[in-house]
């Protein structure tokens, strides 16, 4: 709602990126866990921790809040389009995650 509120638009807040040079998959998740300050958490048996491949999300558009300096480099808002079609954008996006 805070998108909206600001930009017109419903959107979700993701953390993305794609691997470093020498980088794991795992060591890219690690990162973006460290990056969303969400590194005290466990990941192991956490039911609310899952990941996306970036080819499971390209018919999503991924936008970057221009106004924000202090945002980090690998956040991003998913655009989740208008309010009918709201529930059924959050649902599709959300079957793109798998547990990690």
């Amino acid at each position: 709602m805070k998108a909206y509120r600001y930009d017109g638009y419903y959107g979700l807040s993701v953390f993305a990126d794609v691997k470093k040079s020498g980088e794991s998959d795992e060591d890219t998740e690690r990162r973006l866990v460290e990056v969303a300050h969400l590194g005290n958490i466990s990941r192991e048996g956490n039911r609310s921790y899952s990941v996306a491949r970036a080819g499971d999300l390209e018919r999503f558009s991924f936008r970057k809040d221009e106004k924000d300096d202090k945002e980090a480099p690998e956040h991003y808002t998913v655009d989740m389009g208008s309010l009918e079609e709201l529930e059924a954008t959050v649902a599709d996006f959300l079957s793109s995650f798998r547990k990690s």
